[in-house]
């Protein structure tokens, strides 16, 4: 059945806060959106509003047919429900094929069966022959263990309620599913799942996510919200990001090219519009400007949002083992040992991200190490000079819910630290001064998140324990964070799940399972490699830092192989950047040749045809374009190789 989902001049605001203005959209079966946007933009409640939980201003939503079904997990688990066991509850949405059969069995009509048997062909395309092997694939996926399926919704987690509610969705198979923060409280290996599943999908998704790549993979269209304004564009959101960054360059040349026109049409205006016999001329010239100056402002891109802008400043120098693991064990009461006996050195300068699937103790590995839980058998020794700095999700419930920001930052900082810095750190944090005064309770999950980096960047660390430390921090944010984690100067080992800061800030990527603790050699591309073979929890055990010497001489060629590869990629770009920047030069010689002759008075007194002198300008105008776009594309390739042949 092909579906059809229409968002027409769609406008949303509260409390007198426009969040989105004449949002346009068509889908049809096959489209996967991604509504990207800062935190506060109205994702969450556009997806409300296609749901039909909440009411748009202005505009519509249309569906075709009327009677196709919608998903969207929005509301939370009801109390009467806690004592359902888990694999019941999620298969009450699966039709019930024993009605089918009984509805079979009374029908007289050859009308009536016809409708049955489309209906029954409609379950069977939705739900297959065998709904209960459905769900046990939607579970296992989103890495519910079978002994965990029958019990009751109560004796789950948070995290895990989240899942239950996400599998149900799944398996009701339903024609536009909606998805806010799908991938909050999964593991790797889930996500990975989940992305397959929804590229299979064959109806409508929408969704609203903070995992770039999870953004990349699953979407083919972007939504994209920005202070009030809406753009819709297909693609992946890749493609969008370089669109976007080629129509912000592109505008800004185009401002640039108006301001000279203005300041020459002005310069004329001010010289000659006193004098009786230019003045006609110069209040024709001074029309000119005013146009110019409103297409300009017209053009001229919105203030950037801010962003945070980190920048750690200088830790004092530490020991060069900053921690030292020497048989560590741990297990909760009446249960065995995480993992086998570790055995490990954290160095001065290493950043190491620690993976794998949940349960296996990562987190538990970080709080031993900030010493806020004491391991069971064996050691942790810190080196001389270290300086934790400890983010987890938990650290919220110490804050003092009563307090102001203000006063909780002077609590939570170096008792050292100048009114001046903490009020400068604040706002870099965007927790501006008019939040100064508001109460901690009030503030919302990034708002307390970013409370606590700000403390722990007052606390000029030179070690960073984090745990999910992008949690509740929007694309922007978590991208700033990110530079500033891979220029920190100082130590990083860090759980996460966002497979971006994954990839760009760990040189070290050391994979903990049940049977212990394995370096990677090959970084987060290869673990990426076995998560997507399946092969995530099933790796043999090697301490990280004693490599054997096959693993050494594989790595090296693997590195030569990419250095290599880099080089010879390299090479041809640059030939062809310098190429256009040739070619540029005389585009744009040639333009300011025929911008003189436009704007001289004795062109058109020499009876020279201003129409195909502008029709000239034009054409070298859409060239010159066309060379900044391929330069622009051309830089970009080129810096991301160097930049790799840096870090190789």
């Amino acid at each position: 059945m092909d579906i059809r989902l229409q968002v027409l001049a769609v406008s949303k605001g509260f409390s007198g806060t426009q969040l989105f203005r004449n949002v346009h959209m068509e889908l049809a079966s096959g489209h996967r959106v991604a509504v990207i946007g800062a935190n506060g933009s109205g994702k969450s409640t556009l997806l409300q509003i296609i749901a039909g939980q909440v009411a748009p201003d202005e505009g519509r939503v249309q569906i075709q047919p009327p009677n196709a079904g919608i998903g969207y997990a929005w509301q939370e688990l009801d109390t009467s429900e806690g004592d359902t066991p888990l694999f019941s509850w999620v298969s009450e949405v699966i039709p019930s094929w024993q009605d089918l059969w009984h509805r079979w069995g009374e029908a007289t009509e050859e009308r009536t069966r016809q409708k049955l048997a489309q209906e029954q062909a409609q379950l069977e395309h939705t739900y297959g022959y065998n709904p209960e092997h459905r769900i046990q694939s939607v579970l296992t996926g989103l890495g519910f263990p079978s002994t965990q399926w029958e019990h009751p919704l109560r004796y789950l987690s948070g995290g895990w309620q989240e899942r239950a509610k996400l599998a149900r969705l799944l398996v009701q198979g339903t024609d536009i599913l909606l998805l806010d923060e799908p991938t909050n409280h999964l593991d790797l290996e889930a996500v990975y799942w989940l992305e397959n599943f929804l590229i299979r999908y064959q109806g409508i998704v929408v969704f609203v996510a903070h995992d770039r790549f999870f953004l990349d993979r699953v979407g083919n269209r972007v939504l994209a919200l920005d202070q009030g304004k809406a753009v819709f564009r297909p693609g992946t959101f890749s493609q969008y990001l370089d669109w976007d960054a080629e129509q912000k360059e592109q505008r800004l040349r185009q401002v640039d090219k108006l301001d000279q026109s203005i300041q020459h049409r002005q310069r004329y205006v001010d010289r000659f519009r006193y004098k009786a016999d230019k003045a006609k001329q110069a209040q024709s010239r001074l029309r000119q400007v005013q146009q110019l100056q409103s297409r300009r402002d017209s053009l001229a891109p919105a203030p950037s949002r801010k962003v945070l802008n980190f920048a750690w400043p200088e830790p004092p120098r530490s020991n060069h083992t900053v921690f030292k693991v020497v048989d560590m064990e741990f297990a909760y009461p009446g249960q065995q040992s995480l993992w086998p006996p570790l055995n490990f050195h954290l160095f001065r300068g290493q950043k190491v991200a620690l993976v794998g699937p949940n349960g296996c103790g990562k987190s538990t590995l970080l709080q031993i190490m900030a010493k806020t839980l004491s391991p069971g058998q064996g050691g942790v020794k810190t080196g001389s000079n270290v300086r934790l700095g400890y983010f987890t999700q938990h650290i919220r419930d110490t804050l003092h819910l009563d307090r102001s920001v203000l006063a909780e930052i002077r609590r939570l900082a170096d008792p050292g630290t100048k009114e001046e810095e903490l009020r400068s750190v604040l706002g870099l944090f965007l927790l501006g001064e008019s939040m100064w005064e508001r109460p901690v309770r009030d503030l919302s999950g990034g708002e307390k998140n970013r409370l606590l980096l700000s403390s722990l960047f007052l606390a000029r660390a030179n070690c960073l324990l984090l745990d999910e430390p992008t949690n509740h921090l929007d694309l922007e944010s978590r991208e700033a964070l990110i530079l500033a984690l891979r220029h920190f100067p100082g130590t990083i080992c860090l759980v996460a799940h966002d497979r971006y800061l994954l990839s760009q800030v760990p040189d070290q990527i050391w994979m903990l399972t049940r049977q212990g603790l394995q370096e990677l050699p090959a970084g987060y591309a290869q673990y990426e490699e076995l998560l997507q073979n399946g092969e995530g929890s099933d790796l043999s055990v090697s301490p990280p830092g004693v490599r054997s010497k096959d693993a050494v001489k594989e790595k090296k060629r693997l590195e030569a192989q990419r250095r290599n590869e880099r080089f010879r990629r390299l090479q041809p770009k640059k030939k062809q950047y310098a190429h256009l920047e040739q070619e540029l030069e005389q585009v744009l010689r040639e333009q300011n040749r025929l911008e003189d002759m436009l704007a001289d008075p004795q062109t058109y007194a020499q009876g020279s045809d201003p129409g195909a002198l502008n029709k000239q300008y034009m054409s070298l105008q859409e060239r010159a374009e066309a060379i900044f776009q391929d330069l622009e594309l051309l830089e970009g390739e080129i810096e991301q190789l160097e930049e790799n042949e840096q870090s190789a």
